[in-house]
């Protein structure tokens, strides 16, 4: 066994009693009609619990780039800086501005610029035509003698700047600037600009100032493909040097295609607490990067840079962490021309160099596609990552496969073909971890669309940490509904096979829903239509689902469109058989603009604490934003007394927890006992007066006086069964006091269960009490 196995204390958030599981997969399996669209057996979700609003956060607005400029020296003598919307490259030539016209444009259009000449009142002065650049920071600078023309570069412009230290002769100044370009010349009322049908380079209007801040225009002008730029006499001869002359270089993307970031994904790394944002650059010059920046646990950010920035076009990137390794996966579509393959990139959270380039799968003619990665959050070795992508043969047929990767980003075996069938299928998703201990039941669930001939249906796979198939392709959702785009969350805390979560989107059509399964290994437990479970904007679109656990309880992220697109995020616990909405649709966006695309993970996947949540999209016309998040912490209500509870004869303290709202006209309450002693009966108690007494033959306390109420009618006396927990939805208008009460607003009431118990002869037990004040 590979891990150090540990308990964790604590209850569940999910209860499922065993006797019930035969039920649940029944249920689930049966094709849900249009009509079950109006309503929901689902608990009511509860009034939202008062926390924190989620951190909103501008990734990157509106370029990958924008936050710095990149550089590069390869070792000829030049210096290559990389802005938001361009490329700059020097030499003794000059300098060569390349603007970003987007994916539309054939080929580079550059602007080379180069210093012909000064003069000063007429007279020509001596210049070091063979000076080389110079880097200081985010300057490059060449040393011409009389002068300093030097090139100050910010993400989105460069400004040409010419410094003159010392005194010049008297006479009007003019530097004349050589240009260089296909593009073609206009005037502006504040410059120049060099264009073509896709894009513009704009010369701006330049400006002298000398050291004490004086400032003047610096008229310039254009002839014979030179630029001129002309100081007064008189400005110099008040001056005091040195004199700066500045005018300023930008771009304007016509079509604005390379300024296009879409396809965000997100991983957390517990050690340095932070998360890893990547995402797709399009078009810098007609290819696609992939950028990354790591935020810390408040969304400031740390580092960033590409993970390729070379021509070949890299999409669709993913990523997921190794706690023990620190360190992040990225996995992308890299064009080949014709056919793709997935390639990897390994990054270092504690901040070191980013690993090889490396192939996922040798496999000759067929295209590699739609990769997306596991990690496994367990502090220890051996644990790997899990990459799983579509397997296109160029024929109309896609399958899945998948394969363990290592901490260097080395793909370890064959891979493994998780379909073969004569259908296609595509999109695969894989959960951000393989969840925690123990050990045999620490897997990484996949799931992906099948073409089931004329509709989409949802079909998943399980894989062991160490890369054993547990549960071939099974089926999780064949209905007669197009069922797309499916996303699945890391399993639960527990022993044994543990639950997920599945989500897609299912179309009605006049409207998408958000569509959930919740599992164990190849078993439906449930299926629920979560846009009805929710109640709001029912016959609007919910879309683009992204799912995760905190190891508890799951946190869902997807897109809304009503107006415009906008990005929502809610909490659900798996109780009694069903989900409670512990927190109910928090919206993470509000603009005019579209939010689509997006992907969640908690920082629970990565190692961390439960209950944070980062989810990040794509805001139209595309930048990166996101949004931190911190969960509900389950769905109880209530406040807990008169615990913990005498020792039962399992050895533990039973206890009583209650899920719902707390507001009276929900009438939505499902009370829940657990640590009892298995295959049991018992019945729960209700009171509205506190009390504490040791009833004869008893060897429990119970925490009730006055009138009390005991849901011991039909249906309602229960089996703890083989689990030692049983859960009741309650009737809030009959409590069965005597005469019948309903729950109304300001009424607190008092809840206990009653159980059998051997310890060691027979006797009877209780829990513990929960008093609950509703409004």
């Amino acid at each position: 066994m590979r891990r150090i196995e540990a308990t964790r204390s604590g209850k569940q958030a999910w209860l499922i009693p065993a006797s019930l599981l035969l039920i649940a997969s029944v249920s689930a399996a049966q094709d849900v009609g249009a009509s079950s669209r109006a309503q929901s057996s689902t608990i009511v979700p509860p009034r939202r619990a008062q926390l924190p609003e989620p951190v909103l956060l501008a990734l990157d607005a509106p370029s990958a780039a924008a936050a710095r400029v990149h550089y590069d020296a390869p070792g000829d003598g030049a210096i290559w800086a990389r802005g938001a919307n361009y490329k700059a490259g020097f030499d003794p030539s000059g300098a060569t501005f390349y603007p970003a016209l987007g994916s539309n444009a054939p080929r580079p259009f550059p602007v080379h610029f180069t210093l012909e000449s000064v003069t000063v009142g007429g007279e020509l002065q001596v210049l070091n035509a063979a000076a080389k650049p110079e880097r200081d920071a985010d300057q490059v600078s060449f040393d011409r003698g009389s002068l300093i023309e030097r090139y100050a570069l910010k993400p989105k412009a460069m400004e040409q700047i010419f410094v003159f230290g010392t005194p010049l002769p008297a006479g009007d100044l003019s530097i004349r600037i050589g240009v260089e370009s296909e593009l073609a010349w206009n005037g502006r009322p504040d410059g120049f600009e060099f264009s073509n049908e896709h894009g513009k380079v704009l010369y701006g209007r330049a400006v002298v100032f000398d050291a004490h801040g004086r400032r003047s225009d610096a008229p310039v002008s254009w002839a014979a493909d030179e630029i001129e730029i002309r100081v007064p006499a008189t400005f110099l001869a008040e001056a005091t040097f040195p004199v700066t002359v500045d005018p300023l270089v930008s771009t304007i993307v016509i079509d604005d295609f390379s300024d296009t970031l879409v396809y965000p994904d997100v991983a957390y790394d517990e050690t340095t607490d932070s998360y890893l944002v990547v995402y797709e650059e399009i078009g810098i010059f007609g290819d696609t990067d992939i950028y990354y920046r790591q935020l810390d646990a408040a969304g400031v950010l740390m580092r960033e840079g590409y993970v390729e920035q070379g021509p070949m076009d890299w999409t669709r990137p993913k990523v997921a962490s190794h706690n023990f390794a620190n360190k992040f996966l990225v996995v992308a579509e890299q064009d080949n021309g014709g056919f793709k393959t997935v390639v990897v990139r390994t990054i270092d959270a504690l901040g070191g160099p980013l690993g090889v380039v490396q192939g996922i799968d040798s496999t000759e003619f067929v295209s590699q596609e739609e990769p997306d990665v596991g990690g496994d959050f367990f502090d220890g070795t051996p644990a790997y990552f899990c990459v799983v992508w579509t397997e296109d043969d160029l024929s109309g047929r896609k399958d899945i496969k998948m394969r363990l990767v290592d901490t260097t980003g080395l793909a370890l075996h064959v891979p493994t073909m998780l379909t073969f069938d004569a259908v296609s299928d595509q999109r695969p998703s894989i959960s951000k971890s393989a969840g925690a201990t123990p050990s045999e039941t620490s897997v990484w669930s996949i799931v992906w669309e099948r073409d089931g001939g004329g509709d989409q249906d949802i079909w998943g796979a399980q894989v062991l940490w160490n890369g054993t198939l547990v549960h071939p392709a099974f089926p999780i959702d064949a209905t007669s509904f197009d069922d797309t785009e499916p996303s699945v969350s890391s399993i639960l805390d527990g022993s044994g096979e543990r639950p997920y979560m599945v989500v897609f989107e299912r179309d009605w059509g006049p409207d998408r829903d958000i569509h959930a399964n919740v599992l164990i290994g190849a078993v439906s437990l449930l299926s629920r239509d979560l846009t009805v479970l929710e109640g709001v904007h029912v016959f609007d679109d919910q879309t683009l689902p992204s799912i995760d656990s905190d190891g508890e309880c799951f946190v869902l992220a997807f897109s809304e469109r009503v107006a415009d697109h906008e990005i929502y995020m809610s909490t659900y616990c798996l109780s009694c058989l069903d989900l409670c909405l512990s927190e109910s649709r928090v919206r993470v966006s509000n603009n005019i603009l579209d939010d689509l695309q997006v992907e969640v993970t908690t920082s629970y996947s990565g190692g961390g604490a439960r209950r944070r949540a980062m989810a990040v999209y794509s805001r139209g016309p595309w930048d990166i934003h996101g949004a931190l998040y911190d969960a509900a912490a389950n769905c109880a209500l209530g406040v807990s007394y008169c615990g913990p509870a005498a020792l039962n004869s399992s050895g533990l303290p039973a206890e009583i927890s209650a899920i719902g709202s707390d507001i009276a006209s929900d009438h939505s309450l499902t009370l829940l006992a657990d640590q009892m002693p298995t295959h049991q009966f018992g019945f729960f108690l209700a009171g509205q007066t506190p009390g504490y007494a040791m009833p004869p033959s008893s060897q429990g306390f119970i925490c009730l006086a006055g009138t009390i109420g005991r849901f011991n009618r039909p249906g309602e006396v229960l089996s703890s069964g083989v689990a030692g927990a049983f859960c009741l939805p309650v009737d809030t208008l009959h409590i069965p006091t005597f005469p019948e009460q309903s729950i109304l607003a300001g009424d607190t009431w008092r809840f206990q269960a009653w159980f059998r118990d051997n310890n060691p002869g027979l006797t009877s037990n209780f829990t513990d009490a929960v008093a609950i004040t509703f409004q």
